[in-house]
């Protein structure tokens, strides 16, 4: 038994000793091996660093040497190396494939492979229980190191999703070298930036809605730590069944994204699916199945076809409307498979956040494609 003070030691003893057979290990694991550009390989410049990346085909996931692209911002530069898959809700690390890595200012950006579909579950994320310590990694983003808050298994994705989401938009800070910070200094944090929130307006009556969403706010905080009760509907990128758990998002002025909608061109679909939220068209498909009335019978087996063939709750729509509704670089969080990631748009393309322990001492990667899934 060891008390927090000396686990807190052996973790910075295994950073700073060789933590990295652990690594090692995982990621021999993998399909294959990542390799990255070494600090001879990396430049920083003020100047546009040029960039050549695939591009990146929607209906197939074949991927074409193409287009040069110019980077002013620092999310990349450079290509080589294999990539890295799509971290599931599990948070393993990765399988590694095809990657497109860049690198420069602000870290490199790499072409993620579709993810395994996963069972379809209530989009509530569980709350398993979780580490008392979370690394950190210090990236350079656009000319300024930043720090970016990694997770192991299970993590309290929802909290660290939004407080990497504060950190990329400078908005909080952690002192310079911090290499482990705690569930409660998260909380801090994230409870200072929303008591720094003052009203947009100032009329009476805006001011009295601003107030009760501050105490709705405090009130839920606290279930960052574990899960958040999201329940998607199926219409549009945006739409979530509301609950006091949004309305952290709208404060922080944090858009929540996901990509699990029903393709307008499937008229059945259409029918079934409507305007039901996750929770709702479940319990359809249950009364459906048990009808006399064979029309409800079909309406209800077409619901169940369309949770099973976008398993991986992201489809091909709602990829396109991702791509259209998120603004060019707006950084925001993505919820998908039960997991909460932070997401940018850069130059037309949407980008995850690594933030997989794993690659703890990769500071090159930083990004991953979502559009080759």
């Amino acid at each position: 038994v060891t008390t927090e003070d000396e686990t807190l030691s052996i973790q910075l003893k295994h950073i700073k000793t060789g933590g990295e057979s652990g690594l090692d290990q995982d990621l021999e694991e993998s399909s294959s091996v990542l390799t990255t550009g070494g600090s001879d390989d990396q430049q920083e410049s003020t100047d546009s660093a040029s960039l050549s990346i695939p591009s990146l085909e929607f209906s197939d996931g074949i991927i074409t040497t193409g287009n040069s692209l110019d980077i002013e911002d620092g999310l990349s530069s450079s290509y080589s190396a294999p990539g890295v898959e799509g971290c599931s809700s599990s948070m393993e690390v990765p399988s590694l494939k095809e990657v497109v890595e860049v690198e420069a200012a602000g870290g490199a950006v790499a072409t993620a492979a579709a993810p395994h579909p996963s069972a379809t579950a209530a989009p509530a994320e569980a709350g398993p229980s979780m580490p008392a310590y979370y690394l950190v990694k210090w990236i350079t983003w656009k000319e300024k190191k930043t720090p970016v808050i990694t997770q192991s298994e299970n993590g309290p994705c929802p909290l660290l999703a939004i407080m990497n989401t504060l950190f990329l938009r400078w908005k909080a800070k952690l002192p310079a070298q911090t290499e482990v910070v705690t569930t409660e200094d998260l909380m801090a944090h994230l409870g200072e930036c929303v008591l720094s929130i003052s009203p947009r307006e100032k009329t009476n009556g805006m001011e009295l809605n601003f107030q009760q969403n501050m105490s709705d706010a405090m009130a839920v905080l606290h279930k960052l730590q574990t899960g958040l009760d999201v329940n998607v509907k199926f219409t549009g990128v945006t739409d979530f069944e509301y609950t006091p758990e949004c309305i952290v998002f709208d404060l922080l002025d944090i858009p929540l994204y996901h990509g699990w909608l029903v393709d307008p061109q499937s008229p059945e679909m259409v029918a079934a699916v409507g305007k039901l939220s996750y929770n709702q068209l479940v319990e359809r498909i249950i009364d459906c199945k048990h009808s006399a009335d064979s029309s409800r019978v079909t309406e209800g087996l077409v619901a169940e076809q369309f949770l099973e063939s976008t398993a991986t709750q992201l489809s091909y729509h709602g990829l396109c409307e991702l791509n259209t509704t998120a603004k060019e670089g707006e950084i925001s969080v993505f919820f998908r498979n039960n997991h909460f990631s932070t997401m940018i748009k850069h130059k037309g393309h949407l980008y995850l956040l690594v933030t997989d322990q794993g690659f703890l001492q990769e500071e090159s990667v930083v990004w991953e494609s979502l559009h080759n899934v």
